[in-house]
């Protein structure tokens, strides 16, 4: 029985689009502005802890929340160029190693000492988008297809600490060794070409619902950002 639920939402939705009058069509030089809410999906390889030269670091794949605005402007009916920006929560991944056991000590001192590991990552990026649209109109949908450029600022904090415990060291007395921390910070700029697709529903002639997409490839790995959000054509 659920696998008709899908196909009668289609088929509505179908029907909704074909008894409802198309939208008018945008002219050149027509202006149009949006907002968006979106989730921002980082899918990306091992950091190699950005400088720290450690074996093993945080998985940098989280999921965050975020938002997009943009500008755009019709260069023809069909055509369209916008630039947008995307702002997203920090992306906070953390790894604990197993305590590392050791009992090689000689009879009297402390027989054994566990060494615990701890590597922390807080990312932030923000990308800015330069876009041109091919739009597809059937109705009150419009299917646009997107591609260009996205110039993407990164922030990045990677952090190892390690912490040693046990039983007293040293004939007669206890030595722990503090804990020890290490922490770089980096940020810089990079280019990433951006694809994506737009789903531009018409409510008026001026407003529509326009669920979204996009994806870039930056250092090896994937972000896709997927939304819903309105836009307000002049």
């Amino acid at each position: 029985m659920r696998r008709f639920v899908p196909i009668g939402l289609v088929v509505v939705v179908g029907s909704l689009l074909a008894v409802t009058p198309a939208a008018a069509q945008p002219r050149a030089s027509t202006v149009f502005i949006s907002a968006a809410v979106l989730a921002v999906v980082d899918e990306s390889s091992n950091t190699g802890g950005l400088g720290l030269g450690l074996a093993a670091t945080p998985d940098g794949s989280s999921t965050v929340a975020g938002g997009a605005l943009g500008l755009g402007v019709h260069l023809t009916p069909r055509v369209s160029v916008r630039a947008e920006v995307n702002i997203a929560g920090r992306a906070k991944t953390e790894t604990n190693l197993p305590g590392v056991l050791s009992s090689g000590f000689p009879s009297g001192i402390g027989t054994s000492i566990t060494l615990t590991q701890q590597f922390k990552t807080t990312r932030e990026s923000t990308p800015v988008f330069a876009l041109l649209a091919y739009h597809l109109p059937a109705g009150r949908l419009t299917v646009e297809v997107v591609g260009g450029l996205g110039i993407v600022h990164q922030s990045v904090t990677s952090s190892y600490e390690s912490t040693i415990s046990g039983p007293g060291l040293g004939p007669g007395g206890t030595f722990l060794p503090p804990p020890t921390r290490t922490e770089v910070k980096s940020s810089g700029y990079d280019a990433a070409a951006v694809v994506g697709a737009d789903f531009a529903v018409a409510a008026t002639n001026h407003l529509a619902v326009v669920p979204q997409v996009r994806a870039y490839v930056l250092n090896g790995g994937l972000s896709l950002r997927p939304g819903i959000g309105l836009r307000w054509t002049f």
